[in-house]
């Protein structure tokens, strides 16, 4: 049993060279910690240190702009 459940669509529309672990792993540890989410972007307070194409660094903060993982956090809360 996958451990979130994210709408199809939104899989579609997000490039993802991990093949959606974060869908797949039950561990929650395994993603990204996110601060906080405003307009469709989300403030990681504890980002993982592999590389994403979904990540944008600007000075010490890190940004993600995945829309699995936005989902994700707007869903659950995680």
């Amino acid at each position: 049993m996958p451990a979130f459940e994210i709408d199809q669509e939104i899989i579609d529309k997000t490039t993802c060279e991990y093949e959606f672990a974060c869908l797949k792993n039950n561990n929650t540890d395994f993603i990204c910690k996110v601060d906080r989410c405003l307009d469709g972007i989300c403030f990681l307070s504890s980002p993982k240190e592999q590389q994403c194409n979904n990540k944008i660094y600007y000075g010490d903060t890190v940004i993600c702009n995945c829309p699995v993982r936005i989902e994700i956090y707007d869903k659950y809360g995680k």
